[in-house]
């Protein structure tokens, strides 16, 4: 009984010492720095939540056909369109939004979209979304090594234009890039 009481007025002393001591609050505040500073960067990963709010960003830019939304997304390497293509530049991809050009046409519009004669039957990925009744998606992370890459398939339900196609109309790939989730690859149906 008395090693309790004795161990709680030392405790009791050494707080106030401690919370009076400059130099001790400092080396106890240098402590707690080294302590966050050794949190495993896998601690530090992104969650699932900030790439679906990723996602909800892109979907937005589609439905308002925001060309500048849609471009802050992509990855400061490149992006890759379909199958066995090589990357393209944000900045390739920048200007040939602006002019109008077939990738934007892919985002935003299937009448343009459809000038190109390897598109005759594609729908534009904004008109399959907003030609629907109801849209979600699917998230997973990946972490290989040093790389940390998201994956995002785009459903939409009750579109009479892809009856025949199924729901599923694009498949995304995202890499964390400086603490942001940017496009790598764009596949779509």
């Amino acid at each position: 009984m008395v090693n309790r009481g004795w161990r709680w007025k030392c405790s009791t002393w050494l707080l106030v010492v401690a919370a009076a001591s400059p130099s001790l609050r400092q080396r106890g505040d240098q402590h707690v720095a080294s302590l966050v500073q050794s949190v495993p960067d896998s601690a530090r990963s992104p969650s699932k939540e900030s790439l679906e709010n990723t996602v909800k960003q892109f979907v937005a830019a589609l439905k308002d056909r925001d060309e500048e939304a849609l471009t802050q997304q992509f990855s400061k390497d490149g992006v890759v369109f379909g199958i066995d293509s090589d990357p393209i530049s944000p900045q390739v991809i920048k200007k040939r939004i602006k002019k109008h050009e077939l990738l934007y046409c892919l985002f935003f519009d299937t009448q343009c979209l459809r000038r190109d004669r390897s598109f005759q039957k594609q729908f534009s990925l904004r008109d399959s979304l907003v030609n629907g009744k109801a849209h979600h998606w699917q998230v997973a992370i990946n972490q290989k090594s040093q790389s940390i890459t998201g994956e995002v398939r785009l459903f939409v339900e009750g579109n009479p234009d892809r009856s025949n196609t199924g729901d599923e109309f694009c498949n995304l790939t995202y890499n964390f890039e400086d603490d942001t989730w940017r496009i790598q690859e764009v596949l779509f149906y």
